[in-house]
């Protein structure tokens, strides 16, 4: 049998250690983090106005008419819902995440085009 095998290789670590420091320490992973540091954060402000400003204002209009409009369903038959009020809320957070979006990448990101990571 051969032992040496089964002993790990410290040359070969230090190289697999090394290759990994590059790679996870390169700028372009950095930016990478940073960038889905910064969409989470996005997302959660985004849902908080699309519900706690926006949803409230079309709750207001919706409600007075007489239906609570997130939990309409339309039933054709027996056994199959269409839950078409979801579908609508998911709809519209959909058009108000894409304008707030909109509303910050040209407005507050374009103007600080001029920043690079390499710096």
């Amino acid at each position: 049998m051969n032992d040496e095998k089964n002993f790990i290789n410290v040359n070969q670590l230090k190289q697999e250690l090394e290759s990994y420091k590059k790679f996870a320490f390169s700028n372009n992973l950095i930016a990478l983090a940073l960038s889905l540091t910064m969409a989470n954060a996005t997302e959660k402000i985004v849902n908080s106005i699309s519900e706690n400003l926006l949803m409230p204002i079309i709750n207001y209009f919706v409600d007075n008419a007489g239906e609570n409009w997130r939990n309409l369903v339309f039933v054709p038959t027996t056994g199959l819902e269409f839950e078409v009020g979801a579908m609508i809320n998911g709809f519209l957070k959909f058009v108000f995440t894409s304008i707030i979006v909109y509303i910050f990448y040209t407005k507050v990101f374009k103007k600080n085009e001029n920043i690079s990571m390499d710096e």
